[in-house]
């Protein structure tokens, strides 16, 4: 453990008067705050998809979903022979 010496020393060194004293009582908890159980539901709860995701995992899955309704019908023959 160190020596208060030691300890006035190196506040010295960083620049803090050794006189000087800390409030800390703000940083501690005064047990105010409660936080609910975690139950089964809530869990199973964050596991479902939401309907956008659903939507979003689809659009991913089957790309050709977001261009099919704007294909130009006139390049049909070409990617037919070309595929």
């Amino acid at each position: 453990m160190a020596s208060p010496k030691f300890a006035d020393r190196v506040k010295r060194f960083l620049g803090i008067d050794p006189e000087d004293t800390f409030d800390d009582s703000s940083f501690y908890d005064d047990g105010s705050y409660i936080e609910s159980e975690p139950s089964t539901k809530d869990f199973v709860r964050g596991l479902l998809p939401t309907s956008t995701g659903v939507i979003n995992y689809l659009k991913e899955l089957f790309p050709f979903v977001n261009w099919i309704f704007h294909y130009n019908l006139t390049w049909l023959l070409g990617d037919i022979i070309a595929g």
